[in-house]
């Protein structure tokens, strides 16, 4: 991922509401540049507060920036270790996108990966950190 991509995608995520607890930034492992991140509160089961998109020179978000095209959570889910979210259009018609994320964790270390699936654009492996 190019430099100036990189702080935009920062940028985004600053934007989104401070009442977010935590974070998740993945980056594909396949150099396609694709990168999904996501804001979350803790609750029990999973609250995104935001999440931003980007794959083949197109972005997606779930708050208003210039340029992205907006998405909304349709489902998710988390179970200590499985991620699962779904991103629709602003009007709920159709999937958007889908994360899945697994997370393995022994003591104080742990390993997320996953997929990104963009349908009609393309599906990319993840590694994440949060």
């Amino acid at each position: 991922m190019t430099k100036t991509a990189a702080i935009s995608f920062s940028a985004l995520l600053l934007a989104t509401p401070a009442l977010a607890t935590g974070e998740v930034y993945c980056e594909a492992t396949d150099d396609s540049g694709a990168v999904f991140g996501y804001e979350f509160g803790r609750v029990p089961g999973l609250a995104v507060l935001g999440a931003t998109i980007h794959a083949n020179g197109t972005s997606w978000n779930t708050q208003e920036t210039d340029g992205a095209i907006p998405i909304m959570v349709a489902q998710g889910a988390y179970d200590g270790a499985h991620t699962l979210i779904d991103f629709a259009d602003p009007s709920f018609i159709e999937i958007i996108a889908s994360v899945r994320l697994m997370t393995a964790r022994e003591g104080d270390d742990h390993v997320t990966v996953g997929t990104l699936l963009i349908h009609g654009v393309g599906v990319y492996p993840l590694a994440c950190v949060s």
